[in-house]
This record gives C-alpha cells, sequence and structure tokens, in this order.
C-alpha cells in the first residue's frame, strides 16, 4: 500500500504520482504546465456526510472569486483515502 505523508509547510514534489479520475497514473507536475496557481484539495471521495460538504465548501468559495477556475488557476482534488477509486474521483 502506498502511504502518502507530506510534512508541514514542505513542498510536495513535481514527480509525485496519483490515480487521476480516469484510472490513468499521473503526476503532480503535469498539472503546473502554465504558470498559474494550482490548488490542492486534500479531500476524501468515500465519505457520506462531512466530505461531500467539503468539497460543496471548496466550489462555493472558488465561485466567489473573481478568477476562472482552467483559466486563472487550476484545481486539483486529491483524495489520501486508499480506498477512494479512479470512479469514485470521476462522479
Amino acid at each position: 500500500m502506498w502511504t502518502f505523508r507530506p510534512e508541514l509547510n514542505a513542498q510536495i514534489p513535481l514527480g509525485t504520482t496519483f490515480t487521476d479520475e480516469t484510472g490513468k497514473s499521473v503526476e503532480l507536475g503535469q498539472y503546473f504546465h502554465q504558470p498559474k496557481p494550482v490548488l490542492l484539495a486534500f479531500v476524501y471521495y468515500g465519505c457520506p456526510m462531512m466530505c461531500t460538504q467539503l468539497e460543496q465548501g471548496v466550489v462555493g468559495s472558488l465561485r466567489m472569486l473573481s478568477f476562472n477556475p482552467g483559466q486563472d488557476y487550476e484545481v486539483v482534488f486529491v483524495s489520501f483515502d486508499h480506498r477512494d477509486t479512479a470512479e469514485m474521483a470521476n462522479s
């Protein structure tokens, strides 16, 4: 089992690999292809209550900004629960 334990205030290496919503292995650096900010939101996909509220809270907060996701910045939701699947991320 893969363990992800970033240190407080440390940078995550751009070569760190994750599984995307299609089940493909991707490096974190692939999301940093342009000189714009990237928001990493660490969430659980599988919990029934608080996780959905957290995800919706992030999305709701971002909607209040005058910036456009995908154009002015990137948003990457990352699950840190090994039981979460690509299918769960894609829903």
